[in-house]
């Protein structure tokens, strides 16, 4: 996909096998309420790029969405204002159910993994600031390798594997030919995770104030090297201010709240890709 495709495409890779299929949709989180209109001329193409596969097909989704909705009252709400300290979330950066109904969330205000029962109740919390092992600098994403929590801290490029039970288990570092500032990773069955960098810091193409830069996708696992470059999605709007000090000059990005960006979300073996420049 081109960093130009601005129509909704939502994209499913498989990184391990290195398949793309990107299927039409205006509707990137498949909730319902999107139309399906007619298609005129081919509703399907096949090309191939740098050796994968690309399948588009831009028909739509059925006029009901899918048959997808939301229940009128969620079945758990975690989180409180002024409740117990280890209740109060700030910056949560992801949640996982693990299979025995226990469910950890990312708190990067606090730069810990909290653990709750599955009535809602606090467990205990795992981690801390901090750059030894276990310890996080910057909390971004949390998903599940194996029996595993994988933990991404885009400061220290770092991904922690973190056992719920037994506590640290290893770390490894996302290597800069994948992503020289990884912002967020989906985590995969496969034991690989596919890792958005930003754009412009490598290359020198960050400017000062608002601009939209594509993404880079790529994958990776735990020992290293790009098993598959997934070329670049529109990326999120942001603003870039740069900062001169007596120490030198940095360029410091802040993201435009609600401000359109990539979608992504993973699922077994596949993730899938979407932009919301349409719904």
């Amino acid at each position: 996909m081109s960093s130009t495709d601005a129509d909704g495409l939502l994209a499913h890779f498989y990184p391990g096998k290195l398949i793309l299929a990107i299927l039409g949709s205006a509707c990137p989180f498949l909730l319902g309420g999107c139309g399906a209109e007619a298609a005129s001329g081919p509703t399907a193409t096949v090309r191939d790029s740098a050796g994968v596969t690309i399948v588009e097909n831009r028909e739509g989704l059925p006029s009901d969405g899918g048959g997808w909705s939301l229940a009128s009252e969620p079945s758990l709400t975690l989180g409180s204002f002024d409740g117990p300290e280890e209740s109060q979330l700030f910056r949560v950066r992801g949640a996982v159910r693990l299979l025995d109904g226990r469910i950890a969330i990312a708190n990067e205000g606090t730069q810990e993994v909290r653990f709750f029962a599955p009535d809602g109740s606090f467990l205990k919390a795992l981690g801390g600031e901090g750059e030894g092992p276990g310890e996080f600098s910057s909390l971004t994403a949390l998903g599940l390798l194996g029996d595993s929590l994988a933990i991404l801290d885009r400061r220290l490029r770092r991904v922690s594997l973190v056992h719920p039970d037994e506590g640290f288990v290893r770390a490894a570092t996302v290597e800069e030919a994948v992503a020289a500032y990884p912002i967020r990773a989906w985590f995969l069955d496969t034991g690989s995770f596919v890792v958005e960098g930003i754009s412009g810091l490598d290359t020198g193409r960050l400017e000062e104030g608002f601009q939209r830069l594509p993404s880079p996708f790529r994958s990776t696992d735990l020992e290293g090297g790009v098993h598959a470059d997934f070329g670049e999605m529109p990326g999120a709007e942001q603003v870039t201010v740069t900062l001169r000090t007596d120490h030198g000059v940095a360029a410091m990005v802040q993201f435009v709240p609600f401000g359109k960006s990539p979608q992504v979300a993973a699922a077994g073996d596949r993730v899938d890709f979407g932009s919301q420049d349409a719904y």
